[in-house]
């Protein structure tokens, strides 16, 4: 896959910024556009899955992804905080998503919360690296 120009000085960024290569990677699995996962502690690199979308180049979902690394270091580190998964937002969004008050059409919907780790509380006692 061959990023445009623009594309990979942004990758190149946050390669600079966080000190730690982007493996970018295409995931016909993901129930998302993209998916950042951003390298903590000793992790050797960030890692960043797309959705292939037919004709449509990956470049955006990219960098809109970087974006947020992008903004992340660009904080003090005595500053940053970064979003992870709680285990009790997964649970009430399961407890959602079986509930059959709920139209199916929904309770599909509802399910790339729990695959693109969106179900999040912000931890300031887990500052990112």
């Amino acid at each position: 896959m061959a990023l445009t120009a623009v594309t990979e000085k942004i990758v190149e960024q946050v390669e600079r910024l966080t000190k730690r290569p982007v493996h970018i990677q295409e995931d016909d699995s993901l129930k998302v556009l993209a998916h950042m996962r951003v390298a903590r502690g000793d992790a050797p690199l960030h890692l960043l899955r797309y959705k292939p979308a037919g004709t449509t180049p990956p470049d955006d979902f990219i960098a809109y992804q970087c974006g947020f690394v992008i903004r992340l270091f660009k904080a003090p580190p005595e500053k940053r905080f970064d979003y992870e998964t709680d285990d009790n937002g997964r649970r009430k969004i399961n407890d959602l998503l079986s509930d059959p008050r709920h139209p199916p059409a929904a309770r599909d919907k509802g399910e790339h919360l729990l695959e693109g780790g969106d179900t999040a509380t912000l931890n300031p006692d887990r500052p990112a690296d």
